[in-house]
């Protein structure tokens, strides 16, 4: 699952990215099918101006044909080839023309084997110029030097009173028209590419704002189920310590006489200098404290009875509650830091009791000779209780589920300590957390927001 989720995060990560460079890639390939069509239809215009031109001049009237005296000579072919030899003539006298050829109507060259193709012959017929360019024909010169030049070759049709007579070939210089077709070839790259950072600059701007506000959109949504998440957790957590705690209250109140009866009889019974009453003795005493402080911690909750306690005053209850606890196990407990600020009453037993029974729970762990400590710092106006020991660290099987409550992994411990410690946190919105653990100890931090400190009192 946690490589399925890593791959959809790098997926998500990479596809705006992939889809925009589509984008751009369908923008690029739509302007360059445009392009290439636009190129296509100007060269050819560009190629066949100059057919046109012939083909115009081919038409004015030659001297042979102007004299309307002629009667049926016009008809003879002798007649009709003069006069196509003398259109031709004063066509080839346009600038740039090299060399000119006739075609009969058949299609057939005049004094050689060469003839036009059916596909030219049938144009020409339909009075049609055919004009083609090579960038590179080879020609010689006079001096019998081959050279290579752009050349035009131009199909031009002549006709006589609308009617097919014959077809003659120019062959042209072109090298002004190869100028202006690199020229528009320039022109069109020039404009493309223009269009193409315009067009695909708009849409991968446009493409990468839309996917900015779905990433922001989703990132909340994780946020947001990751909050649902914990709710969930907490509220699961919350009902599983709920019905522990009023168990714990019926208990309280159940045991509270009973245990004042045996503490009255221990008392009695002890002798001075017998060591085994004396630890009943202080046992009982100790549990009896520990269900006064609860039952008042109760009693508290239900009314309006309300006082204020310093930090510092905390920090000295702690010290005047445990200390002798970690001294009769052999461990030295230590308090460190101070900061201003108060807690109303409620708040501040809560975190005495909290913070106590991490530290019975470390007594357990620590062996003599250790340390526990509890250090406050501020932290931004919030109040930080770093509870640590130099005890031998949480087993890590365990730190999945550490304040869920679960089997103990301490001979007669019931695994619900730490699951009301966090409970009483959240109780009252602080937040407790592991800091770390290792062999040389075990840090838990409770984080005690600013907005619970300085507290006004309110009126009953």
């Amino acid at each position: 699952m946690i490589a399925l989720s890593r791959i959809a995060r790098v997926r998500a990560k990479h596809m705006p990215w992939l889809v925009i460079s589509l984008v751009l890639l369908i923008i690029a390939a739509t302007i360059a099918i445009v392009t290439l069509n636009l190129r296509r239809g100007l060269r050819n215009q560009i190629i066949q101006q100059d057919g046109m031109m012939l083909y115009a001049a081919s038409m004015v009237p030659t001297t042979l044909t102007s004299d309307s005296n002629l009667g049926e000579l016009e008809r003879d072919p002798d007649i009709i080839f003069a006069n196509l030899t003398e259109i031709v003539l004063q066509a080839s006298e346009q600038k740039g023309v090299l060399a000119v050829q006739l075609f009969a109507r058949d299609g057939k060259a005049d004094g050689n084997e060469e003839s036009l193709s059916d596909d030219e012959l049938d144009r020409l017929r339909g009075f049609n110029t055919i004009s083609s360019f090579k960038p590179a024909a080879v020609i010689r010169k006079k001096n019998g030097e081959m050279v290579r030049t752009p050349l035009i070759r131009a199909l031009v049709p002549l006709r006589q009173k609308n009617q097919f007579i014959g077809a003659a070939e120019f062959i042209l210089d072109a090298e002004k028209v190869a100028d202006e077709l690199q020229k528009l070839d320039r022109n069109l790259l020039k404009y493309s590419i223009r269009i193409f950072l315009l067009a695909g600059g708009i849409m991968g701007l446009s493409l990468w704002f839309a996917f900015r506000q779905l990433q922001l959109i989703n990132r909340r949504l994780e946020e947001r189920t990751k909050s649902l998440l914990r709710a969930n957790h907490e509220l699961t957590l919350a009902a599983k310590t709920s019905a522990v705690g009023a168990i714990t209250a019926h208990l309280l109140h159940d045991l509270k006489s009973p245990l004042f009866g045996l503490q009255s009889f221990v008392s009695a019974r002890g002798a001075a200098d017998d060591e085994d009453w004396e630890i009943a003795l202080s046992t009982t005493q100790r549990m009896q404290k520990m269900i006064q402080e609860i039952v008042k911690l109760l009693q508290e909750e239900k009314t309006n009875e309300q006082y204020e306690l310093s930090i510092d005053e905390v920090l000295a209850l702690l010290r005047e509650k445990l200390e002798p606890e970690c001294a009769a196990a052999g461990i030295e407990f230590v308090t460190q830091g101070s900061m201003h600020g108060s807690l109303i009453n409620r708040d501040g037993n809560i975190i005495l009791l909290l913070i106590a029974n991490l530290v019975h729970n470390a007594i357990q762990a620590v062996p003599k000779g250790g340390e526990i400590s509890v250090k406050v710092t501020d932290d931004d106006g919030n109040a930080i209780f770093d509870i640590a020991d130099t005890g031998p660290g949480l087993p890590e099987h365990i730190l999945s589920t550490l304040f869920t409550p679960s089997r103990s992994t301490k001979s007669g411990g019931t695994g619900l300590g730490l699951a009301i410690s966090k409970q009483l946190a959240n109780h009252i919105g602080a937040e407790l957390t592991l800091k770390t653990t290792s062999k040389s100890g075990t840090i838990f931090q409770l984080r005690v927001p600013e907005r619970m400190l300085n507290s006004e009192l309110v009126a009953p």
